[in-house]
């Protein structure tokens, strides 16, 4: 909850119990007179006169409600205030990574720390096969003042998906497993996935590996019994899988699946004869000397403690029992994942023929692409162009890792919280570490930014809304909102208004004008008199104007 709001809610809170206690505690002064204090004959006061039962009992029902609900108020203002989302950054281009963009991203990231209240936040920086940035703010143990480094390592939930789908194409690649081969080929005879067995027994490698199976997304029930680790008993997981319900056919659709790629790993493991932490830490984490990439927590690792989504931050675990380890099962630092990026940008472990795997997304049975590639979520629309990203989380821990293939350039960042989540900050540094990536307008298309948080209509003109104030808009840049709207009405037709709220900066450009993210609004007072404001445009307006 924003300090703002939380704010408020506690003024609420003293003010309800205010209202509530004095409420509660008048009634006892407008008591019933005794028949002593009234003389023989004589006729009662108004201001003495008697309140029957039930209005008393009335009232002091209803104080004890204002009462207990601004207790509330504040309970929930203590619990939930003070924790706000990450705030975009304030640099445009640190690709230098010299001693001034250090300084900037550490300031910056500092600044996520205190207003979001991560207990700790550890981020890394790749470029062109190079670590160029680390920073690692907060405390790995809040209790114990341990502050968090480098080297702290995080559960890191569902990335983890990303290693299982390495793991895959590379066993691919030696034969050991064929990824368009049916699942069922690598599990025990006579062991039915989903209701219908005939068609789960269709569903291939490649299927799970890039949510295209139809198997749902959480895991139906207890996979195993042990607390504290992961210990698979296959016979439970067998048991879940056939009473699963496919959501579409195997390879129509795609919907992202925790038990998907929780039983591709299973299939791995059986398929090459090795547990999967043993497979995982001899095909992808020694060969790239990932020492801090782990499924069992072992003593060489400073793990961080792990805290709710609440503030204050209280220490929180997670169950095991309904969790496979290959879909979220990850221990890991931001220095691994970053090594781990740079594998993907480059030939070496992986050849060029398995790394156009993992740029191409999935096709699925009707011919159009997916959002998925071999466990990668692709996305076209950021400035710096293609960026493959997975992100991972749960109540006690979130994690972000993205890479721009073109530019050579990937970010990895971890925090021991749920929330909020940290995957913005991960896309801003990414967009901040390719040089000009942080552009309105680049060749790869036009950034979904705004200056104004709120467009409303009066007689075909823009009345926008700017820090908070409504005003309406008479030019950007020196442009006149008339032009701009002549434009958009011939380039866009009836969608003009919908495009100049949430396209602006594709309609500027298109016109002929390319902005910066700092753009000069003219606007007009209720008087009439026109103010010039430099406003800066973000993504967080253009979501709450589309919203």
């Amino acid at each position: 909850m924003p300090e703002t709001t939380a704010f408020i809610l506690a003024c609420c809170g003293l003010y309800w119990m205010a209202v509530g206690a004095w409420t509660f505690f008048s009634t006892f002064r407008k008591v019933n007179p005794t028949a002593s204090a009234i003389a023989p004959g004589s006729e009662p006061s108004p201001s003495s006169e008697a309140i029957p039962d039930r209005r008393l009992g009335r009232r002091r029902l209803g104080g004890l409600f204002w009462f207990t609900l601004g207790l509330g108020a504040l309970w929930f203002a203590e619990i939930g205030g003070g924790a706000s989302p990450p705030v975009q950054p304030e640099f445009e281009d640190v690709s230098s990574f010299d001693q001034s963009a250090i300084r900037q991203i550490d300031a910056w990231l500092q600044r996520q720390v205190d207003l979001s209240q991560f207990p700790s936040l550890s981020v890394a920086v790749v470029s062109n096969g190079a670590i160029v940035y680390q920073g690692a703010f907060g405390f790995e143990d809040l209790e114990a003042g341990v502050k968090a480094i480098p080297e702290t390592s995080y559960p890191v939930a569902s990335v983890t998906k990303v290693f299982t789908t390495l793991l895959a194409l590379m066993l691919h690649a030696r034969g050991v497993v064929d990824l368009d081969k049916p699942v069922a080929t690598y599990l025990p005879e006579g062991v039915s996935i989903t209701a219908n067995p005939k068609l789960g027994a269709t569903i291939t490698l490649r299927q799970l590996a890039s949510h295209t199976s139809g198997l749902p997304r959480g895991i139906p029930g207890r996979v195993q019994s042990v607390e504290g680790r992961y210990e698979l008993e296959p016979r439970r997981l067998y048991d879940q899988l056939a009473g699963v319900t496919l959501e579409f056919y195997p390879g129509a659709d795609e919907e992202y699946s925790n038990l998907g790629v929780g039983l591709l790993g299973h299939a791995l493991e059986r398929a090459a004869g090795k547990p999967y932490e043993q497979l995982l830490r001899e095909t992808v984490c020694d060969p790239l000397g990932l020492e801090r990439t782990t499924i069992q927590v072992n003593e060489k690792l400073h793990v961080a403690t792990g805290y709710g989504s609440r503030v204050p931050r209280i220490p929180e675990t997670h169950s095991y029992r309904e969790r496979l380890a290959p879909s979220g099962g990850l221990i890991t630092s931001a220095p691994d994942l970053a090594t781990f990026l740079a594998a993907h940008m480059k030939p070496g472990l992986l050849s060029p023929e398995m790394l156009a795997w993992i740029f191409t997304p999935a096709r699925l049975s009707d011919g159009s692409m997916a959002s998925h590639s071999l466990g990668w979520s692709i996305d076209l629309s950021r400035p710096v162009g293609l960026v493959l990203h997975k992100n991972g989380g749960r109540n006690n821990c979130g994690a972000w890792i993205g890479f721009a293939p073109a530019h050579g350039v990937g970010v990895a960042v971890a925090a021991n919280c749920g929330e909020p989540d940290v995957d913005q900050i991960g896309y801003w540094l990414l967009e901040g570490a390719v040089p000009g990536g942080h552009r309105p307008v680049t060749q790869y298309g036009y950034a979904k930014a705004t200056p104004y948080s709120g467009v409303r209509w009066e007689d075909d003109r823009p009345i926008v809304c700017v820090h908070n104030r409504w005003s309406a808009l008479v030019s950007i840049d020196g442009v006149t909102v008339e032009h701009i709207l002549d434009f958009a009405r011939n380039e866009f037709g009836d969608l003009a208004h919908k495009r100049f709220a949430e396209d602006l900066v594709e309609v500027l450009s298109k016109m002929g004008h390319d902005p910066d993210w700092e753009v000069t609004l003219g606007l007009e007072s209720k008087e009439g008199q026109v103010e010039e404001l430099k406003v800066r445009m973000t993504e967080e307006n253009r979501n709450r104007v589309r919203n």
